[in-house]
């Protein structure tokens, strides 16, 4: 019984079969190519990044808000149909700039009502808020005494006394004016205290 060597392969058939992955490998790495190309024209390929400049704005000490006093006294008010009094507490917001100091008007050689220099660009500016408030202080509690006295009761009960807080605002506002740059000088108006008790009984 004789066996029969099968033929040695031939050089064609060694190889076929690694061309033939080859190019199978290199037809779909085509396919891929042209896919993300497509895809990339479609969606409009990828944004630009651009990067935003961020302004720093320089802090202004001068538009800092402080608070100042303006008066704390009793008031009366009749609306409900007996008489009230209301011990008030009245502060306004203002920004340092309007409200100076004892020291920088002496350090500058200004008294009260004086004009003195800003600072920032040397211009000259009138008197501060609490200077004029205070040779103007009896026209200020005679007009915030009417805000009182006409307030329906119920303002005085409001959790943040709004209603009284924004007419005394807006009669401030009035005394105070603007400032040069046509800024309100008065910023907030705050009553931290307004307790009341009848009075009649």
């Amino acid at each position: 019984m004789s066996s029969e060597t099968p033929p040695p392969p031939s050089e064609a058939t060694k190889k076929g079969l690694p061309i033939k992955t080859i190019g199978a490998v290199a037809v779909m790495l085509i396919v891929e190519a042209v896919a993300i190309i497509a895809a990339v024209k479609m969606f409009g390929g990828p944004s630009e990044v651009k990067g935003v400049g961020l302004e720093h704005a320089e802090h202004d000490e001068g538009d800092t808000l402080v608070e100042v006093p303006v008066l704390h006294e009793k008031f009366t008010n009749s609306s409900s149909g007996r008489v009230w009094m209301w011990d008030t507490e009245v502060i306004i917001k203002v920004k340092t700039k309007h409200a100076g100091a004892a020291e920088e008007g002496e350090a500058k050689g200004g008294g009260h009502g004086d004009a003195k220099a800003d600072g920032h660009d040397g211009h000259v500016m009138g008197p501060t808020v609490p200077e004029e408030m205070k040779s103007r202080m009896a026209e200020v509690r005679t007009g915030i005494g009417a805000i009182m006295s006409s307030a329906q009761h119920a303002y005085f009960t409001e959790p943040g006394r709004e209603t009284l807080s924004r007419q005394i605002l807006e009669y401030l506002r009035k005394v105070f004016g603007q400032d040069a740059e046509g800024h309100e000088r008065i910023e907030e108006v705050l009553i931290p205290r307004c307790l009341g008790f009848p009075a009649d009984y």
